[in-house]
């Protein structure tokens, strides 16, 4: 019995330790205002790195992340032309109720669309 319980106290505490890292979900939605398309796209956010391909003129993709305190996005995209755009945008903060960004890839620079009065604090 005592082995059993030993167990069961390892499997508490490692399900209280997840609890406690896991941050809320945040979302960023990436458009390709580029005018051509995206062959690689990857996304550096609270520790997590994103990828996502082939992503076509005028579309956007939706990545979810876990926020885990403040950070921002490290966004590189791979042009099929071969060009390279990279940019340091945007903020995160897991005290806000809400992290959904708006990113816009352009020819030559990445921006934060996201409309500055989205976010809410919590209650």
């Amino acid at each position: 019995m005592v082995p059993i319980l030993k167990r069961s106290v390892v499997a508490a505490a490692i399900l209280i330790i997840a609890a406690c890292s896991a941050g809320p979900t945040g979302h960023v939605t990436i458009r390709n205002g580029t005018g051509e398309t995206i062959d690689s796209l990857v996304v550096n956010v609270a520790g997590q790195t994103l990828q996502r391909s082939n992503i076509a003129a005028g579309t956007s993709v939706t990545l979810e992340f876990t926020v885990r305190g403040e950070s921002h996005y490290d966004v590189s995209a791979s042009l099929k032309s071969g060009k390279q755009v990279t940019a340091s945008v945007g903020y995160v903060d897991s005290g806000y109720a809400l992290t959904d960004d708006d990113l816009t890839v352009k020819p030559t620079s990445i921006t934060d669309d996201t409309p500055p009065n989205r976010y809410a604090r919590p209650t």
